[in-house]
């Protein structure tokens, strides 16, 4: 493939496993960093750095923004002369979610004031959730969102619904709008687990996932009110004091999900589960998206709520190769796991099924492609 000279810089929270490309790691959230790098070999990345003693000015900046707008704003990790230097010399900046976005915004438009042709790109997930009910939070936070429209170049969207809904809402920008799906490392995801279960279990309900947007009571609600089964959480949302002694939980959370379990451990959890579930909170961020496909990909079936915010109503299908939960209600959570574990029949089409419908058609050479052709333009 033909080699280009346009200097490409990527803005990552922190992407350990993109120092070394060989560690046997998923790289869906590198956002096809090595693909581009291939082909423009002036591509390069830039992390969050832990603030200095000087950025107590940025810190307060961001406790104010973050507070008036609820926007993740992390100045104080981002802006720095050496940042600043790269920025200079970057046709595209590529800033792999909205929260990085904001943190880099008011460097982007200062370095534009030295490098006109800077192009600001954002891969989103979540962006344009506004908070409803809270009106003065809403007027600044549309006020960031338009901010957001003009200086940004291109929002490439993960989110079918999410792009749906930019599209109507800010149809004045819509040329700057891009959706493609999210998408797997199939190279990863495809591979059968040769490793033993670290958590030494077999046959459980699994939920894996740290976001707000997830509903933990609800979780504890259908672990409470299903004792009959085992349940294992990995997710920092939840404590042990907050299990109320159920017996039928295990619960991995802080230091034991960061310093122990690796994505291959994880992915072992997966296969060895019997579903996963997924209870979320009504908004329009995707949320599950990546725990969702994960599962699938490795033949486990996911129970998840069906809100304004699920990513793609055109190929998940219910009881086909997905289920979901149309009334966030423990009723109907209940009823549904109890109905889907019951009917094997049913659970082994929808585990072939799902399986097929993300190693087919969520392939990480597709995204490739597509940021290729953002990057082309």
């Amino acid at each position: 493939m033909e080699k280009f000279d346009k200097s490409i810089t990527y803005v990552f929270t922190k992407r350990i496993e993109l120092k070394d490309s060989q560690l046997d790691t998923p790289k869906e959230f590198e956002y096809s960093y090595y693909f581009i790098k291939n082909i423009y070999p002036q591509t390069r990345y830039i992390e969050a750095v832990k603030p200095t003693k000087k950025s107590l000015l940025l810190k307060a900046i961001d406790k104010f923004l973050n507070k008036l707008t609820k926007v993740s704003f992390n100045t104080k990790n981002y802006i720095n002369f050496n940042n600043f230097k790269i920025f200079k010399k970057t046709d595209v900046i590529v800033t792999t979610n909205h929260g990085i976005s904001s943190s880099v915004l008011f460097l982007v438009i200062f370095t534009r004031l030295f490098n006109k042709k800077l192009k600001l790109f954002l891969i989103n997930s979540g962006f344009f959730n506004i908070p409803k009910n809270q009106k003065y939070i809403n007027f600044l936070r549309n006020l960031v969102v338009k901010l957001f429209l003009k200086t940004h170049t291109k929002i490439l969207f993960t989110s079918l619904s999410e792009y749906e809904f930019a599209i109507k809402n800010y149809s004045n920008y819509s040329k700057k709008f891009h959706y493609h799906s999210f998408c797997l490392d199939d190279r990863f995801w495809s591979k059968k687990s040769l490793i033993n279960n670290p958590l030494n279990l077999k046959n459980y309900i699994l939920f894996v996932g740290n976001n707000g947007f997830r509903d933990v009571k609800m979780l504890l609600n259908i672990a409470e009110a299903l004792p009959e089964y085992e349940f294992v959480f990995i997710t920092k949302l939840l404590k042990n004091s907050e299990i109320n002694q159920l017996e039928n939980i295990h619960l991995l959370n802080g230091e034991i999900m960061d310093k122990v379990l690796t994505d291959n451990d994880l992915k072992k959890i997966y296969e060895d589960a019997l579903i996963t579930i997924n209870p979320l909170k009504a908004s329009l961020v995707a949320s599950g998206q990546s725990v969702t496909m994960q599962s699938m990909s490795v033949g486990t079936p996911v129970i998840i709520s069906k809100t304004i915010g699920f990513w793609d109503n055109f190929n998940f299908k219910d009881n086909e190769n997905i289920y979901f939960v149309s009334k966030n209600e423990i009723n109907a959570w209940i009823n549904k796991v109890k109905n889907v574990l019951l009917d094997t029949e049913s659970l082994e089409k929808v585990k072939k099924n799902s399986k097929e419908l993300i190693l087919y058609k969520f392939q990480q050479e597709y995204f490739d492609r597509f940021m290729y052709h953002m990057l082309l333009e």
